[in-house]
């Protein structure tokens, strides 16, 4: 019961410090979002003992985000890596970010056990990814399998998503 009561006032914790730097408008530059990405993999990661690796730029040149599509890309990230970390029973951990013919591409692979995407399920991890993708105006494509592990891969026009 205390580490249920434990992990509860973490998840909040959590949340209500999302919340506040999500409105915090001095985070609406990649220079600001590009570290908070890197610390939640090693600090996430490095819990469980999951071998991870980072590929991303330092920042994304003459583009800020909006408050709302931080946010969103932000929950996006965290919920990808969050379920290879939770629930793949993987050991490795891989994260590109890139940006490529004006579209930002993010892609996240565990080495874990995989599942069955169509198979129905009580979590709305993936129901949340797809939804969040859509209002970034990107498209996210899964890949998984029984066995094979997953990955995500997540692709977002930049004029649609960044203030210039």
């Amino acid at each position: 019961v205390l580490s249920l009561i434990r992990e509860s006032a973490t998840e909040a914790q959590e949340a209500m410090s999302d919340i506040i730097w999500s409105i915090t408008p001095e985070h609406d530059q990649w220079e600001t979002l590009l570290p908070r990405l890197r610390r939640f993999v090693s600090d996430l990661c490095e819990s469980k003992g999951i071998r991870y690796s980072i590929q991303m730029p330092e920042s994304i040149a003459h583009a800020s985000l909006t408050m709302e599509r931080r946010r969103d890309f932000w929950l996006v990230f965290k919920e990808m890596v969050t379920n290879a970390v939770r629930h793949s029973e993987c050991s490795e951990v891989a994260i590109v970010l890139a940006v490529k013919n004006s579209q930002l591409h993010l892609s996240v692979e565990d080495n874990g056990k995989g599942f069955d995407p169509t198979k129905p399920t009580e979590r709305n991890g993936v129901k949340n990814i797809y939804q969040r993708s859509a209002v970034l105006k990107g498209e996210a494509r899964l890949t998984t399998a029984p066995g094979k592990g997953t990955r995500w891969d997540l692709t977002i026009p930049l004029r649609d998503y960044m203030n210039t």
